[in-house]
């Protein structure tokens, strides 16, 4: 008797972890979709800039907000530049 006793305890206990450990499974598994879906909105949002970015290097023009605008040709690829209104463009210290 005291055996059966001991063996249901033992299983009862067994069941409650069983079911402690589903709870903790099915969290992480949720929080590492939301985890996956927030990666993915960061990587969209870096291909829009780099595309953005690209698309400005091709332009090769800056629209100034006084109205004013500079046209530029030869700009090497990888390299920095400082722009400065009416003053031109000239090479810039790095990023």
């Amino acid at each position: 008797m005291i055996t059966l006793t001991a063996v249901l305890a033992y299983a009862s206990y067994i069941t409650m972890q069983f079911s402690g450990l589903r709870k903790l499974q099915s969290e992480m598994v949720d929080r590492n979709r939301k985890d996956s879906l927030q990666l993915l909105r960061i990587q969209n949002d870096l291909n829009s800039v780099a595309l953005a970015m690209r698309d400005m290097l091709d332009a090769r023009a800056i629209d100034w907000p006084s109205g004013r605008t500079d046209d530029y040709k030869n700009l090497a690829a990888g390299k920095a530049y400082e722009c400065v209104e009416a003053r031109g463009i000239t090479p810039g210290s790095g990023f």
